[in-house]
């Protein structure tokens, strides 16, 4: 059996040393570069179609294209030379270094889920103080801020009470108290302040429809049971959408807070250690997947997709298969929401109307500008 793995968020288990490589090794190598590759290309091309389409103007704009960055380098410079090729791990300086730099990357992708959580709870439900608050400006600030504490604090204990042995790679702290505290401050940062504030923002967003819903109770008995019956659709997918995002975050990184915090209180044996080893592969896939999603519950990033999957298909397979994604209405996603809410060229707010009412304003909701 291969030996202990060492986590990219301890300072306990023991490093790589040199052996044989194994079955086991060489399974692990495998899976970690599918991982990494997965990552790089989901995410390359969500930032291919948010930089590249420039005419492409959608809520959260720049904190997805900061958190396809993140996720890119994450794959980059840490899963592949920690876990894919672990020749550099030999290196003692990298030996230290390489785990802090993980830690790095996963505090600032989780960082940006919750704030991209709190923009659009923001945009949806007080689009006034979004427009005049959440300018590009503010936002490029908060992105700044986030990556350089996010960067700098998991190297906090190469700067303290852990230093960098530069003649062999150990982790071995003498400082336990210390390293407990930063450890317990670290995990509630990266994952249970992320899972409490996403959460929050979209309930938020929940209630904010039921009550919108229950104003216009009298509009939708007065109306046809069709429309009744579509408006309680759409208002139901939304409520799946943001099961599916919180519980899709909730799903990867769960076990693997649990087993890693649950093992530095007792004797690790080697069936416990492969558990934790199965865990980190789906907590480490979290930012491949991640882009998926908020293509996929993005509209107009789901339409330009399907368009360029559509230009590599022959025209019969396009219309079979992209033309259904692109017209799909419906579900409410924040775009679609904001553009039932919030009128961009003139500027002021409107309610939001019962389904046959809607297109009474279509013609002044044409556009999905982000306000800048």
């Amino acid at each position: 059996m291969a030996s202990p793995i060492s986590i990219s968020t301890t300072s306990i288990a023991s490093a790589s040393n040199r052996r044989e490589i194994t079955v086991d090794d060489i399974i692990g190598h495998v899976i970690w570069g599918l991982i990494a590759f997965a990552t790089v290309v989901t995410n390359s091309m969500l930032l291919y179609v948010l930089i590249k389409k420039q005419h492409l103007r959608v809520v959260s704009k720049p904190i997805l294209i900061s958190i396809a960055i993140a996720s890119i380098l994450f794959a980059i410079f840490y899963i592949l030379p920690r876990w894919g090729i672990p020749y550099f791990y030999l290196n003692p300086i990298l030996c230290h270094i390489l785990p802090a730099l993980g830690q790095s990357f996963i505090l600032t992708i989780n960082f940006h889920v919750w704030i991209i959580a709190v923009d659009r709870y923001i945009f949806i439900v007080h689009p006034q103080r979004h427009r005049a608050h959440c300018t590009t400006t503010t936002i490029r600030t908060t992105l700044v801020v986030v990556w350089i504490v996010t960067l700098i604090m998991p190297f906090v204990p190469l700067m303290t009470y852990s230093p960098i042995d530069s003649e062999n790679c150990n982790y071995i702290v003498q400082d336990n108290v210390s390293n407990a505290v930063f450890y317990l401050t670290y995990f509630i940062l990266f994952f249970f302040v992320p899972v409490i504030i996403v959460t929050i923002a979209y309930c938020g967003i929940l209630i904010m429809l039921h009550t919108r819903q229950k104003r216009y109770n009298q509009q939708l008995m007065m109306d046809s049971s069709a429309s009744v019956h579509k408006h309680h659709i759409k208002n139901g997918r939304t409520l799946v959408h943001m099961l599916i995002l919180i519980g899709v975050f909730i799903l990867f990184w769960l076990p693997f807070v649990l087993i890693f915090l649950i093992l530095q209180l007792r004797t690790k044996t080697e069936a416990q250690l492969q558990a934790l080893k199965v865990t980190q592969f789906i907590a480490f896939s979290y930012p491949a997947i991640n882009p998926i999603l908020y293509s996929y519950f993005t509209l107009k990033i789901r339409k330009e997709v399907a368009v360029m999957f559509g230009r590599c298909m022959n025209k019969v397979q396009c219309q079979r298969i992209c033309t259904p994604c692109c017209q799909s209405t419906s579900s409410i996603s924040p775009e679609d929401f904001m553009q039932q809410r919030y009128n961009t060229t003139t500027g002021r707010i409107i309610d939001v109307k019962h389904p046959s009412t809607v297109a009474e304003n279509s013609s002044l909701l044409e556009e999905d500008i982000i306000p800048s």
